[in-house]
């Protein structure tokens, strides 16, 4: 290919961002456990897709003020996710026979520690990650031969790491929770395939066969 593709950067950023969210989500919900925050109902399996979706509202706000700095760009899609994802959140919330007067309250200060918790996890995982590769970078320079491949090996302790930090939370939340650790997993891998969905979609659209499909000539006809 003369150009390569490449992902729109709100994709990209989405992706990334809800893919954290989503990945650190049971540790989320294990530390609010932990200190008597979290609410029993729905279990993790809702307080991940709240997470998710507190996740989506913050991009999509942060696109459309964007947009509207920058004079540039469509901006009635982010409008229209906004109001979608903010009309279903006011009737979850009156669905739990809540007052409606507090609806900014709670749900204002879910989606603004959300994000910042969120946000907080990503900076910590990429200084770590960022640092583990110097330091597998500078041993391949020692070393006679290159041993190491920094990313994989970066990622891998990482990975380790939060997993971990989660059999951690999940021993001090004790029996405040239910269910077996390894049924805390699942978020972990749903995170990490949406983070990497922009790159699986790289890979298809650079591929030789979805690009001789493309430019496949028409099939002969009868005349």
């Amino acid at each position: 290919m003369d150009e390569l593709y490449a992902g729109a950067p709100l994709l990209n950023v989405l992706c990334a961002f809800l893919g954290a969210a989503v990945f650190f989500s049971p540790h989320l919900w294990l530390l609010s456990l932990s200190r008597h925050e979290a609410p029993r109902e729905g279990g993790l399996g809702l307080f991940t897709f709240k997470t998710a979706m507190a996740a989506f509202f913050a991009v999509a706000l942060v696109s459309f003020f964007n947009g509207l700095w920058e004079e540039v760009g469509v901006l009635w899609p982010e409008f229209a996710v906004l109001c979608a994802l903010a009309g279903g959140a006011f009737v979850y919330h009156c669905a739990g026979k809540r007052p409606a007067r507090a609806f900014l309250k709670n749900t204002g200060g879910f989606l603004v520690l959300t994000v910042f918790k969120v946000l907080g996890f990503a900076v910590v995982t990429v200084l770590f990650v960022a640092g583990l590769m110097l330091c597998f970078a500078a041993l391949n320079a020692v070393l006679p031969a290159p041993v190491f491949q920094p990313v994989r090996e970066a990622t891998f302790l990482s990975g380790a790491l939060w997993i971990g930090v989660l059999y951690r939370l999940h021993v001090r939340a004790g029996e405040r929770h239910e269910g077996a650790f390894h049924h805390r997993l699942w978020p972990l891998v749903v995170g990490l395939l949406v983070l990497m969905f922009p790159m699986l979609l790289q890979n298809l659209v650079t591929s030789e066969k979805f690009q001789e499909s493309l430019n496949r000539p028409p099939s002969l006809q009868k005349v």
